[in-house]
């Protein structure tokens, strides 16, 4: 399966990410659990809560409590007017804030970066 963070038609280095030009490559050993069919509403909302059972039936990673971690999340999707489509499914803002706020109840981690790009 192709990257699709890196390996975008437009990146003229395929498989390498940089902060700025002519800078290090960042992407190199990040590791990607993700991507593509792999993501979809389910289990970005398994991953965002931490679901142990979820997780371990799908052999996939997920947030775990650490007060001092810092999880960057990336989201590339579809949609419009604040609508966000992850497969064929809306992520509604209410079910993503309930949950971000339970994390910061719970103390998961240090900081949290979001990207959100919709196209």
């Amino acid at each position: 399966m192709p990257n699709d963070i890196a390996s975008p038609f437009l990146n003229q280095n395929p498989m390498v990410i940089r902060h700025e030009l002519g800078g290090l490559d960042v992407y190199h050993d990040v590791r990607k659990d993700y991507s593509r069919e792999n993501l979809t509403l389910s289990s970005l909302v398994v991953v965002l809560r931490g679901s142990k059972e979820l997780l371990n039936s799908e052999s996939r990673q997920g947030l775990s409590p650490n007060p001092n971690g810092r999880v960057f999340l990336f989201i590339y999707a579809h949609g419009h007017d604040c609508r966000v489509i992850i497969g064929k499914k809306l992520l509604v803002r209410g079910c993503l804030y309930e949950i971000l706020k339970q994390n910061y109840i719970s103390d998961m981690y240090q900081s949290m970066a979001m990207y959100v790009y919709v196209s």
